[in-house]
């Protein structure tokens, strides 16, 4: 591609830029060039669109604004450095949406005041709530009336948080302190505490080698009755061990599974066992118990339709 412009080249421009949407593009693939070229050379030739009419001007004065720029790029035919520059021209300003109350407004004494008396206890969050302004604008403020606030922790804030941190919590702790929640935490943190919800919530090796020697009989509900904790908590930690349910399956039934299975098939062994037929068909299949190989050709009559979806769906190992 030659970055160089040459006559026939500009002519052509001259000819067949109008400043329409879409024509830098065909200008672009005519003349084999970029497209921000053609713009720019376009710019430089004074082939952009011409200066604004009284009737856009009129039309732009009742339809901007900050959310309907594009509308006005479309409606226009103009780029957005146009709208802006002819906008700040026009001296046209949009008051933009705060969800604060007081955003733009004066401070008053009162409100300075406010900052004086609770921001070092308070912080920002809780000032900005109650004056309706932002949690920037505050910071500004109080770093202009010299109110920083002390993060160093005394004495007696340590004590309270010995105290109650254990049966109250993180969040009671900075409620009362008049602190952030991180803060109460990461002190905490440091001051080697817990809270009485997460000390419930470790493990012992106890609770874990009851679970992993009964979870296969007792299932999840008798084992969460017993170890006092959820269901969800017994399932992630059976997830992590990998421990399965035998759902009422004995030593007994499983020699009984292994001896008629291959003979009788799946349908007879389910009747005499008490199962159902999906259930018995995928503790064989979970404990690598099969009627035949299906690459077999003669073993093939044995298998039911149902068991062939199955044996396709599961793939195993002969």
């Amino acid at each position: 591609m030659d970055y160089r412009w040459t006559d026939k080249e500009t002519a052509f421009l001259k000819k067949h830029f109008t400043g329409k949407r879409g024509q830098g593009k065909w200008c672009a693939e005519q003349l084999n060039k970029n497209v921000r070229s053609i713009y720019d050379k376009a710019a430089s030739l004074y082939l952009v669109k011409p200066e604004w009419t009284k009737k856009e001007v009129v039309w732009f004065k009742e339809n901007y604004s900050v959310e309907n720029i594009e509308l006005c790029m479309r409606k226009l035919g103009r780029t957005r450095i146009a709208i802006d520059s002819k906008a700040h021209k026009l001296n046209i300003k949009v008051k933009k949406v705060s969800i604060y109350r007081n955003d733009g407004l004066r401070w008053s004494k009162e409100d300075l005041q406010f900052i004086r008396d609770h921001y070092l206890k308070r912080g920002s969050l809780w000032c900005s709530k109650k004056i309706g302004r932002s949690p920037d604008t505050i910071r500004l403020y109080a770093c202009s009336l010299n109110v920083s606030r002390n993060w160093r922790w005394t004495k007696q804030e340590e004590r309270f948080l010995i105290d109650n941190y254990y049966e109250k919590g993180c969040r009671w702790c900075a409620e009362q302190l008049g602190s952030l929640k991180d803060r109460v935490a990461s002190k905490a943190c440091g001051l080697k505490l817990r809270t009485k919800r997460s000390v419930m919530s470790h493990w012992t090796e106890e609770q874990i080698n009851f679970l992993v020697q009964h979870y296969s009989n007792l299932g999840k509900k008798q084992c969460a009755e017993i170890l006092l904790r959820s269901k969800n908590m017994i399932s992630i930690r059976t997830m992590k061990y990998r421990l399965f349910y035998n759902y009422g399956w004995t030593k007994e039934k499983d020699d009984f599974l292994k001896k008629y299975y291959p003979i009788c098939g799946i349908e007879w062994c389910a009747k005499h066992l008490g199962f159902t037929f999906k259930k018995t068909l995928y503790h064989a299949m979970k404990t690598n118990i099969y009627r035949g190989s299906k690459r077999n050709s003669r073993m093939t009559k044995l298998f039911t339709s149902y068991e062939d979806r199955i044996f396709y769906k599961y793939s195993y190992d002969d």
